[in-house]
């Protein structure tokens, strides 16, 4: 039995086979946003190397904390992308209940998915 690709691999080839090619289209905001495979990739590794500059290396658990939206998602996958372990969390928000927002600093939780 052939082994599958990772999302990863796969998000990979399809940018290099195809980088004109849409890959997803954002709604927004009422505005729509449409992402080629070859953005898509670029934004993944941009926020890979952004966390591995941040010093996060491969294992360690990456919470990520933004609003809904492309970052989001290419954020998570930038983490799987350099072998961190992704997580969401949902952002501090206003509209819950008994929960204090305050201010978000741009951060790092940092922990082992190794134990």
């Amino acid at each position: 039995m052939a082994q599958s690709a990772t999302i990863v691999e796969r998000i990979r080839g399809l940018a290099e086979a195809a980088p004109a090619a849409e890959f997803a289209s954002i709604v927004q905001g009422g505005a729509r946003r449409r992402i080629t495979r070859g953005e898509a990739w670029q934004d993944i590794l941009r926020f890979s190397r952004g966390l591995a500059d941040a010093g996060v290396a491969p294992d360690e658990i990456v919470i990520v904390m933004l609003p809904h939206g492309w970052d989001q998602q290419a954020s998570f996958l930038g983490a799987m992308t350099m072998g961190a372990v992704p997580s969401f969390m949902a952002p501090p928000s206003e509209n819950r209940r008994g929960i204090s927002t305050g201010k978000v600093s741009r951060g790092l939780w940092r922990g082992s998915a190794r134990g």
